[in-house]
């Protein structure tokens, strides 16, 4: 593989030390710069803030980053060498809220040329012809793809698994091996990794797979909760219901206009919080008042109420914002990387 070389020009590498010492990393904005570079979770950067985009980091370290002065994209590891997209005229699947390429799973991200997509993997090569109408992300080394209107299941290798099934005219990404799919009567069901069905549409809605549940709905518009082979394990009765966290045997969910969370029983513990999101490590973030802290699966506050803003805890850290600044904390609520940045993302894992 054919690597392009540019430490001294844009002194992109901190410290030997600094770089090996490294197994989660994270992207930064620094203060009064546009641009995003990635650091450790002390905060000391590996590769510096040059990019005006960069995709969350693989297992492997690769990212793909954008240059703006070349106007293309590129690939960059954490020793700083990057490798060029054997693609031209091309674009990464983005992260549409955020304006951010998405990353590699699997060891392949989605590229698309022209009106076709494929895949490129972490050597900048195609790996999956560009020769798909649609595409999805790999997850569990299974991803959806449409073409002339069919429908196909492929794996990491690129083969192709037809969906046979005439009536499906939408499919979404894989979770735990299966993928929704809308039917022609309205309704969803769940693709198997072979491209055959293995739940049939006979849902009004339905949400991906977690920990061996899914969210579904019926046409009396409640929502519950079904398990691989679509049966109820908590019966329909919510008004909303949002992914299940196998972790912490809790689900969001709003019964009579009231929100909690429904554990694989059907119990359900009400929050006394103002708003609250899901649950990620074990923990749970809440807002009461203008601060927001995290809670446990049993409702109680592990990390008080203190932060402007936070992200969900990933890897056993998370985001969060005071006097508008961002750091990260770990899962009893200490700062690892002082808040000093203008922004941050999720911290990622290198392997």
């Amino acid at each position: 593989m054919k690597k392009l070389r540019f430490l001294s020009l844009l002194a992109v590498l901190a410290t030997t030390s600094t770089l090996f010492s490294q197994t989660y990393v994270t992207r930064v904005k620094p203060v009064g710069k546009d641009m995003w570079g990635i650091a450790g979770v002390d905060g000391a950067l590996i590769i510096n803030a040059l990019f005006y985009r960069c995709s969350q980091i693989s297992g492997e370290g690769i990212a793909t980053v954008y240059d703006e002065a070349k106007g293309i994209y590129y690939l960059i590891d954490l020793q700083g060498n990057t490798t060029p997209i054997e693609l031209s005229d091309f674009k990464l699947m983005s992260i549409y809220y955020i304006n951010m390429p998405k990353g590699f799973t699997n060891g392949l991200v989605p590229v698309r040329q022209g009106k076709k997509w494929g895949y490129i993997n972490t050597s900048g090569k195609v790996a999956i012809p560009v020769k798909y109408d649609k595409v999805t992300e790999f997850n569990g080394g299974f991803a959806t793809a449409e073409t002339g209107g069919k429908f196909i299941v492929l794996d990491s290798e690129g083969e192709e698994f037809p969906v046979n099934d005439p009536a499906v005219i939408d499919l979404k990404s894989f979770t735990e091996n299966l993928a929704p799919y809308r039917s022609s009567n309205g309704k969803f069901g769940f693709i198997k990794e072979t491209g055959e069905i293995a739940i049939p549409a006979q849902f009004t809605a339905v949400g991906y797979f977690s920990g061996g549940l899914a969210w579904a709905r019926t046409a009396d518009e409640k929502m519950g909760y079904i398990n691989t082979n679509g049966d109820w394990i908590i019966q329909p009765r919510f008004e909303v219901a949002k992914s299940y966290d196998a972790e912490t045997d809790r689900a969001r969910i709003r019964l009579e206009g009231k929100m909690g969370f429904v554990n694989s029983k059907g119990d359900i513990l009400y929050i006394v919080a103002e708003d609250f999101g899901d649950f990620s490590n074990g923990l749970c973030w809440g807002r009461k008042g203008n601060r927001i802290g995290f809670f446990n699966r049993d409702g109680e506050w592990k990390i008080s109420p203190q932060f402007e803003a936070v992200r969900n805890f990933k890897n056993g850290f998370a985001a969060a914002k005071i006097n508008d600044r961002w750091g990260l904390i770990d899962l009893e609520g200490k700062w690892v990387m002082e808040p000093s940045f203008a922004g941050i993302t999720d911290v990622d894992r290198v392997e």
